[in-house]
């Protein structure tokens, strides 16, 4: 099993002193990030389009081994209903093929209003292309159950495990790999983990039968996220 551990996201002038060290100039972030992790995942690419000459950038200052994996575009999972995004889809794939090897999975957020719907799911996962690595996560508690996962694994699309103070925590795979998102287990983007919190998570992700593990830590508000990411991975990898 391949673990892909890190943050979503890398530009947090926070992060300075505590974890970007104070002589490390901010255009060399992603570079600095990129020898303390193997994996980050881009929000930016929920709010607006990047520019296929921005991804080539950020592939040429990042470790060879390193993954991006990309949030997909709002105007598909916010903005319209998703199974009528079709252009909008085939757009941020089109763009994202620029990162060529680097580029790891696509994760599309669905928004806490859409309550389950087995058909609307179905429809959107058809706009899918399957030569992506597909992932969808859920904020609304009816969509975490068997007959979704089921859809899912049929669909050959991964779920998205989530550690959140409200939304159940499940960790599961429905593909060949699993992703996991750690945005606080007592508060939203603000809660620090506990290393028994760490460690019950990561056996469950090591009883998970995948090929891959992708795990982001979103509790950035506070600067946790790269210390938690870092505790996971040291844990992660003891065995």
């Amino acid at each position: 099993m391949k673990y892909f551990v890190g943050c979503s996201g890398w530009k947090y002038d926070h992060w300075k002193g505590s974890f970007y060290p104070e002589d490390v100039a901010k255009k060399r972030w992603l570079t600095y990030y990129s020898s303390q992790f193997n994996t980050v995942e881009v929000n930016a690419t929920f709010y607006g389009s990047m520019k296929e000459k921005t991804f080539r950038k950020w592939y040429d200052s990042t470790e060879d081994n390193f993954i991006f994996t990309l949030k997909g575009s709002r105007f598909v999972t916010h903005r319209k209903k998703p199974e009528e995004a079709g252009d909008s889809v085939e757009k941020f794939y089109n763009r994202s093929k620029a990162l060529d090897d680097k580029l790891g999975c696509i994760l599309w957020q669905l928004k806490p209003s859409f309550k389950k719907d087995l058909e609307r799911l179905k429809t959107f996962c058809d706009l899918l292309d399957n030569s992506f690595r597909n992932v969808i996560e859920f904020r609304h508690s009816s969509w975490f159950d068997d007959d979704v996962y089921s859809l899912l694994k049929d669909e050959k699309i991964g779920f998205c495990s989530i550690s959140t103070p409200d939304l159940p925590d499940i960790i599961t795979a429905t593909t060949n790999f699993a992703y996991v998102r750690f945005h606080g287990s007592k508060s939203w983007y603000r809660s620090e983990y506990d290393e028994d919190e760490l460690k019950s998570y990561a056996e469950k992700i090591k009883d998970l039968n995948v090929d891959e593990v992708y795990c982001y830590f979103n509790n950035d508000a506070e600067g946790y996220a790269p210390h938690d990411a870092q505790k996971l991975k040291e844990i992660l990898e003891e065995n």
